[in-house]
Order: C-alpha cells, then sequence, then structure tokens
C-alpha cells in the first residue's frame, strides 16, 4: 500500500469520525426546553399551570414534588427544573412521614403535570404557530429525541458523498 493511499483512508477515518462527533451531540446542541419554577404551596401556579421556561444545556427536564403523609397530599416542596443528572428518573420515595416524587424526561417542555403521573418524551406534543407555542398533553410528541433529525440525516448523506469521492479519487 503506498503512501498516497494511506493518506486517503486517515482523511475518510477523519471525516467520518468528525462528523459523527458532532450529529452525535446535536440534540442537546440548540439546548432542551424545560419548564423552571418551585413552590412550597399546593395552590401554586407552578404545579397547575406552569408558565415560565427556559433553554437549558442539560439532558433532562425534571419535577420534584414532595408532599406530607398526612395530612394526604398536602405540597410541601414543589420545583420543574432542568439537569443533567437527575437523582431517579420517574420514581417515588414513600418514608412513614412523606411522598416523594421524581420525574424527568428528555423533549422540550415536556416537564408538565402536577408531578403525581409520570412524565415521558411522548406525553407532549408542540405546536407553534408564529410567536406562539401551544403544549398539549396526552397526543404524542412531534419532535423528540428518538426521530430522525435533519442533522442526522445530513450526516449520513456527507458520509456518502465522503465516501463516494475519496473511491472515485483512488
Amino acid at each position: 500500500m503506498d503512501i498516497e493511499h494511506r493518506m486517503r483512508d486517515i482523511n475518510l477515518t477523519t471525516i467520518l469520525f468528525v462528523i459523527a462527533v458532532f450529529t452525535s451531540r446535536q440534540q442537546y446542541a440548540y439546548g432542551l426546553r424545560c419548564y423552571v419554577c418551585d413552590s412550597t404551596s399546593s395552590s401554586s401556579s407552578c404545579i397547575s399551570d406552569p408558565d415560565f421556561s427556559t433553554t437549558c444545556n442539560y439532558k433532562y427536564c425534571t419535577i420534584y414534588r414532595r408532599e406530607l403523609a398526612e395530612p394526604t397530599g398536602l405540597v410541601t416542596a414543589f420545583y420543574r427544573a432542568c439537569e443533567d443528572n437527575p437523582l431517579y428518573l420517574n420514581t417515588e420515595v414513600k418514608t412513614p412521614f412523606a411522598k416523594t416524587y421524581y420525574r424527568a424526561c428528555t423533549s422540550n417542555l415536556c416537564n408538565v403535570g402536577n408531578g403525581v403521573a409520570e412524565v415521558t418524551s411522548s406525553n407532549v406534543e408542540i405546536i407553534t404557530a408564529g410567536d406562539n407555542t401551544l403544549v398539549v398533553p396526552g397526543v404524542g410528541v412531534v419532535n423528540d429525541a428518538s426521530s430522525l433529525h435533519s442533522g442526522t440525516l445530513l450526516a449520513f448523506v456527507l458520509i456518502i458523498i465522503a465516501y463516494v469521492l475519496v473511491t472515485y479519487y483512488e
């Protein structure tokens, strides 16, 4: 094998590696939109109707809900946030004095609901029209992490083009 042929193989490998690295990170390149709020009151709008969201550079949108065992259902702490490594994904932890709900999901504005029901990346659809966004729980996801992103498709096309060019010029 001559030196020119080896250089072509190295260049193709480098190109494919760079494309793979950039496309594997594309889900988080633009940030995940999550609701963010906190409350210590059962009647808070944070629990019933969150209205503030932000773009996070983390993997998960989360909900934490802690309620007393007696009186049943009295919320003592509630927050919506974004985290990279939540303590639990979708778990309930019971003690004799309280019940704590941990919820986590990975699609935009998926940390909806009161925290009692599990949240998933497939229980919310985001409909955007102009400057307005409508979040519809329970109807599925339009753009979640499991769908084929345009960046992934572009990477696939670039890999094929790079391969064809390298094999053509050999």
